[in-house]
């Protein structure tokens, strides 16, 4: 009876190894296609990038510079061919060094965020007296690991 239990652990590792091998070998291959498409392309992408950074941004300083002529007093939004450029405008608070410190000295708690958390690998070396006593307690937990040879 054991023995026949031992046998199909023993078919179901073989399997499992069978099975890994197969993904590994096609994953290598996937690995391999992929980075030489990558290579192929990636002086033309990285360059493209750069341009459009650098298209962006122009655009923005150029929106910037002419701000009166392109929305007047009352527009938001410009219509052109081959496309809208818009403009918002609103108020936002700076986040200016030292805001944490005057918060603390003015005793403003709710606009100051705290993290607390267990220290969990402190926890874990106490007695079980120590535990109870903050409610918690080990317990018994069974893991079930394989190993397939080769």
């Amino acid at each position: 009876m054991i023995m026949d239990v031992l046998q199909n652990v023993d078919k179901k590792l073989a399997e499992i190894a069978k099975l890994k091998e197969e993904y590994n070998k096609i994953n290598q291959a996937a690995q391999k296609e992929l980075e030489q498409v990558k290579s192929k392309y990636q002086d033309s992408l990285g360059s493209l990038e750069e341009q459009i950074k650098a298209a962006d941004e122009s655009i923005r300083q150029y929106l910037k510079k002419h701000k009166v002529e392109i929305f007047g007093d009352f527009s938001d939004m410009a219509e052109v061919e081959h496309g809208s450029v818009f403009y918002r405008s609103k108020l936002v608070v700076h986040r200016a060094r030292g805001v944490l410190k005057k918060l603390e000295e003015m005793d403003l708690k709710e606009a100051i965020k705290i993290t607390k958390s267990v220290k969990w690998d402190i926890v874990e070396k106490w007695p079980d007296e120590k535990l109870e006593m903050i409610g918690t307690k080990r317990k018994k937990r069974e893991d079930f690991e394989y190993e397939i040879n080769g």
